[in-house]
Parts: structure tokens; sequence; C-alpha cells
């Protein structure tokens, strides 16, 4: 599995977001570290509603990271205070 790929989850039971997109980027402007000369491929997964896994779908996983970006619903990880 890879960018663009779908899981079905159940991790969420309690809200509408019942799929993961598994995304490779958090922004177009991410740029991770080499490891040993060899580039980092992190995967996110992003939580999506089963609306949203039928957009996946039919108009593909690009055009839904297209729309979760404008939302500004990516990256994942937002800004937060440390906890200790």
């Amino acid at each position: 599995m890879g960018h663009g790929h779908t899981l079905g989850s159940d991790l969420f039971k309690n809200n509408n977001f019942n799929n993961f997109l598994l995304v490779d980027r958090a922004s177009d402007s991410a740029v991770l570290p080499f490891y040993e000369d060899d580039p980092v491929k992190l995967l996110w997964l992003v939580p999506i509603t089963d609306q949203e896994l039928a957009y996946r779908y039919e108009h593909s996983a690009e055009n839904l990271m297209k729309q979760l970006e404008s939302s500004q619903s990516i990256p994942v990880c937002k800004p937060r205070a440390s906890v200790v």
C-alpha cells in the first residue's frame, strides 16, 4: 500500500471517520531529510468519511487531496503546546 490507497477502520467508532487515506506528504512544501543517501518517505494516515471515500473512488486520490488541502485538513498534525 502506498500514497492514495485507503484503509477502512473502526478506530474512530464514535464519529464519521471510518476510513484512512494514505498520504506521502503533509504538503507540497514538506521536505524530509535523507537517511544514508536514501530518501525518507512517510505515509500519513488522514481520517476520511465514507462520503470522502466515495469521492476518492469517483474523482481520484489526488483530487480528494486537493479538497482536503484547500480546507486545511492536511497536515493532520496541528500545532499545539507541549504536554510535558
